[in-house]
């Protein structure tokens, strides 16, 4: 039976005949329910399709997948996100009021607080009264009972996503030119900000969010919370760091701060080294983040060269400044300023260096003057002085210190795990956010201040704060003298870089420090060795002076060698697989328990998918699993699950569906479980494994092998024969492999 007006008092059949029993009622006919007033014999509407009796029914038209006849359309946003809208179709039989659609939009999206919707607007913040006023496929804000209308460019998701909500995205068509660089992904987000900078009242407001301490200037890491937090399609690292320094260095006063009047500045900086970036990962094919020849071969077009094969190894090798067989990203920007390389039609001609081996056309060499002898080493800075006196009262403070622990400590089991502090640093403190000083920070504190074991507890947790600052210091100073961020020191940058430890000695005495400092003679220096020469030469870092050091590899001595080298070989000895992989067994049974209940899958697919559009980007995936799964926090393991999902389980686009959602899982845990092990042999801790590492981790590979056997298995690994092998290359190797990561789970890697 179906009724048109909900009423329990009079039932009617459609021809006036009333109803006294329910045994009156037929199945399949239609009946009109009535109040105490009289039937009124009029031509009830029926649902399409179907007749009064005695008629015959007319036939519908065919109906479009998921959208009624006569229906329209809309994309709801919820208030104050630029993500891909959800579609919400309207039905225009009936005539709904602004009650039913709004209803319709709740029953599709649920605003972040877990509130209901009530009203909606459009994207230009004009209250909707009424469903005449919304338009097929038009997009609209979706706002709760007390929420204000947030203005913001609520189309920029057409930037991100490159499609319609809902509808499959289309590769982007390869531009050909003669040195030029073309791009459209950051178009519609960059004309928002062009509408931006030329409003004043915009650009204080923006300026208030980016300089949230309010002291005027602003660093790297201020700007890398707020591209993170409001415009995550800019949030690519080498981008961001290249355009700090163009700023600050060319743009900008020489200093390291960017102002308020340097502000605009920063903004185009920001989306021409993002353009550059994006081009430069296109070409990188196996994301190392490094151009070999035969990549620049391949993808030679998105740089708008059409050239024969001679010509453009000789392009290559004009890039390749250090000739070292590989483009780095900045390389590839100096090659690009010095060619006068239009971006989108703009012409840099001036790049910061960040290598002597990296100048431009308009890099101009200023007369050095000679300097005062200063042999007496001392480490300054500054950047980090007003959060640490915060800290420092934070310490003083029984009440405050026993917050600060719970939020860390946050499922309350009394230790803290480096997974736990990190999303602790992350969130309240992303100005200390600098994984390898977080590693060493940690290490120091378990291993030297602690009892020695793999947990921060709470009366090591003061030593961990202190820890923290000390070596975010070390870190800034030694990333300040990496001028090509590689994470590595040369005796050219060391040299340069004297004065941030204030040395200024000759070439004589700077290579015999640097020598001092390279403890195995690799020609090159890693913070880990940075590190342990501080603390042997007694280097006050802001007057704090550390003379013991916890080691990451068995080169790197301090003041305290010997008992520091015992140690190391014990923990060498003690790399066992299945204790660094026990971790991760709880949220395994989670993982498994979850993929047995299909209800509980979709729960937690929509809340990955928090827009609604059934697809997800590895920024939503990479989202979910910090906030619910911080042991899983693995930005290079996250990645290759991420490819290995949608590129090989999946349909081969670009984004990650339902279907595909279980293969995701478990492709998490494996490739995690897959990096615990690579993170636990790279001792030196630069996301590389030489031969004399992978040697000494073999055990942990369940291996045996002799050293000839060692050298034959490495090169077998080293594919590009670079002689280090990367995450990604040992990933390949492991799944030809039967090694003990996971055996339940290894045959997703074939």
């Amino acid at each position: 039976m179906t009724c048109a007006v909900v009423c329990d008092v009079v039932w009617s059949s459609i021809d006036g005949t009333v109803i006294k029993e329910p045994s009156q009622l037929k199945t399949g006919e239609y009946y009109v329910a009535a109040g105490k007033q009289a039937f009124k014999a009029v031509p009830y509407k029926l649902p399409a399709g179907h007749a009064r009796p005695g008629a015959k029914a007319t036939p519908t038209k065919s109906r479009t997948k998921g959208v009624s006849a006569g229906s329209k359309v809309i994309l709801v946003a919820r208030n104050g996100e630029s993500h891909a809208p959800t579609r919400v179709p309207i039905p225009q039989r009936g005539r709904p009021s602004i009650d039913d659609v709004v209803e319709l939009v709740n029953q599709r999206l649920v605003l972040p607080s877990g509130k209901r919707v009530s009203k909606l607007y459009t994207a230009e913040g004009k209250p909707v009264s009424s469903p005449s006023q919304l338009e097929d496929q038009c997009l609209y804000v979706a706002c709760g009972v007390r929420e204000k209308f947030t203005p913001l460019s609520y189309d920029l998701w057409k930037s991100v996503s490159g499609h319609k909500a809902g509808v499959s995205p289309v590769k982007p068509v390869k531009t050909k030119g003669v040195g030029k660089i073309t791009t459209s992904k950051f178009n519609q987000l960059e004309t928002h900000f062009k509408n931006l900078v030329k409003d004043k009242r915009q650009m204080d407001s923006l300026w208030r969010a980016l300089d949230f301490n309010n002291n005027g200037i602003v660093s790297l890491a201020e700007i890398d919370k707020l591209v993170v937090e409001r415009y995550p399609l800019l949030d690519h690292k080498p981008a961001l760091m290249r355009a700090y320094k163009q700023t600050t260095l060319k743009d900008g006063d020489g200093d390291a701060w960017v102002e308020r009047r340097e502000f605009p500045a920063l903004i185009r900086n920001i989306f021409y080294f993002n353009k550059l970036f994006h081009v430069f990962d296109v070409i990188d094919r196996d994301d190392d983040r490094r151009v070999d020849l035969g990549e620049f071969l391949k993808s030679a077009e998105h740089l708008g060269l059409s050239l024969s094969r001679q010509q453009l190894e000789q392009e290559f090798a004009l890039m390749d400044k250090n000739g070292g067989g590989l483009v780095l990203f900045d390389e590839m920007c100096s090659w690009v300023a010095r060619n006068s390389c239009p971006v989108d039609g703009e012409v840099v001609t001036s790049a910061t260096s960040a290598s002597k081996t990296m100048e431009t056309h308009a890099s101009s060499s200023s007369s050095k003057q000679p300097k005062k002898l200063d042999r007496k080493a001392d480490i300054d800075t500054r950047e980090f002085d007003a959060l640490e006196a915060e800290m420092k009262a934070l310490m003083a403070d029984p009440q405050q210190l026993k917050a600060a622990w719970r939020s860390c400590d946050y499922n309350g089991n009394g230790i803290c795990s480096l997974a736990e502090i990190d999303k602790w640093v992350v969130e309240q403190y992303p100005l200390l956010n600098s994984k390898p000083a977080l590693m060493r920070a940690y290490k120091q504190t378990t291993l030297k201040d602690g009892d020695g074991d793999a947990w921060v507890e709470r009366r090591e947790f003061p030593a961990l704060i202190r820890n923290i600052f000390y070596f975010n210091k070390l870190f800034h100073v030694f990333e300040d003298i990496d001028r090509d961020d590689d994470r590595r020191l040369d005796f050219d940058e060391f040299k340069r870089g004297l004065g941030e430890i204030g040395l200024s000695i000759p070439t004589s005495e700077a290579r015999a420090e640097f020598d001092l400092m390279d403890m195995n003679d690799g020609g090159i220096v890693l913070f880990d060795e940075f590190c342990a020469y501080v603390a042997r030469k007694a280097i006050p870092v802001d007057g704090e002076v550390l003379t013991e050091y916890t080691r990451a590899s068995k080169n790197v001595g301090t003041s305290s060698g010997t008992s520091a080298g015992r140690k190391d070989e014990k923990m060498q000895k003690q790399i066992n697989t299945d204790a660094m992989l026990a971790k991760f067994d709880a949220v395994e049974e989670r993982f498994k328990k979850l993929l047995s209940t299909p209800a509980a899958v979709k729960k937690v697919w929509r809340r990955i998918d928090y827009n609604g559009n059934g697809i997800v980007s590895l920024a939503e995936i990479d989202k979910w699993a910090v906030e619910n799964y911080p042991v899983l926090n693995h930005k290079p393991a996250m990645m290759r699950a991420y490819k290995h999902t949608t590129l090989k389980d999946g349909d081969g686009d670009a984004w990650v569906e339902p279907g595909e959602f279980p293969a995701l899982l478990r492709n998490l845990l494996y490739f995690v479980k897959t990096f615990t092990v690579f993170t636990a042999i790279d001792q030196g801790q630069d996301r590389r494994i030489d031969v004399r590492e992978f040697a000494q981790g073999q055990k942990a590979l369940g291996m045996h092998l002799s050293p000839d056997e060692v050298k034959r298995e490495f090169a077998a690994i080293d594919t590009n024969g670079g002689g280090q092998v990367l995450f990604d290359e040992f990933c390949q190797w492991v799944a030809t492999k039967s090694l003990p990561i996971d055996k339940s789970l290894a045959t997703f890697t074939q």
